[in-house]
């Protein structure tokens, strides 16, 4: 991170793509087991604009693909630290602003504002206007508006992020894939979001006009013309087939989780040593994501949740700032815990989560039911297609009791089928999910679907 606050790192451990003198890149080194792409594209990826993580690590994962397939990445990004980066370096160009361009607090304001019942068209408009701020932001890099003068065969945007449309556009007619970190929900195969619904907003309208002017975008109407692909993040398995069947390639436009689709690191010893303690009886994994932790607090429900957890009796690990957890010797506290990997142990038995779509994701991954606590966004969506394929039980944070929770959590863990139906998901996402690999043969698919028209 430069005196400036921006970083601008490009590859030193592998080769970099160079033009030739016909105008063609060389193909960069591969890792063995990439399948390289026998033409190398250049491709931009990003940004997420998001305080949470969800979309900014299955960004990371597609790019790293595209790179082990020999393609020139460049990947734009706001507010990611270098420790958040250090997966990236040396592998892909990393282009961005450390300024923090979308706080973390403003998730948790807005999904509070939608869970305490506020009129959603009020809260969606908020979050428009919260999304022009950022980009507003991320525009004033230099280094990020010159992104935009650069050639790039394809773009690969986060279907939420306004800033990576607004610099997808501005590079027309390049083809665009619009990727969804989440699934959609029955009727929105096409990719409604929720910037999509809120850029009805009339008092936005002149914002947006005016960002796309500052960054060279021509209209929209004319953008639209140009080849976009859908690609979802998620697994065909858990995708409701209407929504499946909307999408420009049906189930082939979902490649499963880019991270759940990943080997789980192994467990730390000390943690390995209490997960393997747990028996036949095993236990229960308590995460609720990087904002709705702090939903929690804010709505009261930590004692609930430690009261539930102890009368449930089970050994149970949270992942939480709350650190009081007295009365309940079974549960275990950590502000960071390795989910995927105590998910992948053979003694858990249930993960209470927020319903955000890495965690529902790593879950059904790894065969294990789920009792989902939403509080807004996709989250609710999420956890209403897990009580619908009978993978748990679903309950809003705002309503969550003591009573409430011990009761989902215990209707789960006493109904054999939903161990078996888990199970099931898990063994069909194995077979059909493509990952991060398959995202990147999809971007490679949508360049050629545009230069075949």
């Amino acid at each position: 991170i430069s005196q400036a606050g921006l970083i601008c790192c490009h590859s030193t451990q592998r080769q970099r793509a160079r033009s030739s003198s016909a105008g063609t890149i060389e193909r960069r080194a591969s890792t063995p087991f990439s399948e390289p792409c026998s033409t190398c594209l250049r491709i931009l990826v990003g940004p997420a604009h998001f305080g949470g993580r969800t979309h900014q690590l299955q960004l990371h994962a597609v790019s790293l693909a595209l790179a082990e397939r020999g393609h020139a990445v460049t990947y734009a990004t706001a507010q990611e630290t270098e420790q958040q980066l250090a997966p990236l370096l040396g592998r892909v160009r990393i282009v961005g602003a450390a300024e923090e361009c979308w706080p973390l607090r403003l998730d948790l304001e807005l999904a509070l504002r939608a869970a305490r019942g506020e009129p959603e068209a009020q809260v969606r408009a908020d979050l428009l206007d919260a999304a022009c701020d950022a980009a507003e932001r991320f525009f004033c890099d230099e280094r990020i508006r010159s992104l935009a003068d650069e050639h790039f065969d394809v773009a690969v945007v986060d279907v939420g992020a306004l800033s990576g449309h607004l610099l997808a556009d501005a590079l027309h007619p390049s083809p665009q894939v619009h990727y969804m970190c989440y699934p959609p929900a029955a009727g929105q195969g096409q990719g409604r979001t929720i910037l999509a619904a809120a850029a009805a907003a009339r008092r936005a309208g002149p914002r947006l006009q005016a960002l796309r002017a500052s960054v060279g975008a021509p209209p929209k109407q004319e953008c639209s013309k140009c080849h976009v692909l859908t690609v979802v993040g998620h697994s065909a398995a858990f995708v409701p087939p209407d929504a499946r069947a909307s999408l420009p390639l049906g189930a082939e436009s979902c490649c499963g989780s880019v991270l759940a689709s990943q080997p789980a690191e192994p467990l730390p010893p000390p943690l390995a040593e209490w997960a393997d303690a747990a028996g036949s009886g095993g236990f229960v994994v308590v995460s609720l994501g990087s904002w709705a932790d702090g939903a929690c607090t804010a709505l009261g429900k930590d004692g609930a949740v430690r009261d539930a957890l102890a009368s449930l009796g089970l050994p149970a690990i949270w992942k939480t700032t709350f650190s009081s957890s007295s009365g309940a010797p079974n549960v275990r506290t950590a502000p960071w815990l390795p989910q995927r990997a105590l998910l992948a142990h053979r003694c858990c038995r249930l993960l209470v989560c927020h319903g955000g779509a890495n965690s529902i994701s790593e879950a059904c991954g790894s065969g294990v039911p789920v009792v989902a606590l939403h509080v807004a966004w996709d989250q609710p969506q999420n956890a209403a297609r897990v009580a619908a394929l009978r993978l748990g039980a679903a309950l809003p944070l705002s309503e969550c009791t003591a009573a409430s929770l011990l009761a989902a959590m215990r209707g789960v863990l006493d109904d054999p089928e939903t161990p078996r139906r888990a199970a099931e998901m898990a063994d069909a996402m194995a077979r059909r999910d493509s990952g991060a690999h398959g995202a990147a043969r999809l971007v490679e698919r949508a360049v050629r679907m545009a230069e075949s028209r």
